[in-house]
């Protein structure tokens, strides 16, 4: 999976280009860890990637 950097700055890619970037691996399930792994270590239910992408982007939408 590609690594991506997100900054104000002149370094890494835009805003829009990491939703776009994001939106792909989404739509492809590759943020879609489902082998309950990362539950079992924390000891509790995690929160799907594309929920919490969703409220994020809803809340630099409010701003």
């Amino acid at each position: 999976m590609a690594s991506i950097i997100v900054s104000g700055g002149n370094s890494g890619i835009g805003l829009q280009a990491a939703r776009d970037l994001l939106a792909r691996f989404i739509a492809r399930g590759q943020l879609a860890g489902t082998t309950g792994e990362l539950s079992r270590l924390i000891g509790r239910p995690t929160t799907p990637i594309a929920d919490t992408i969703a409220e994020g982007l809803r809340a630099l939408n409010r701003q």
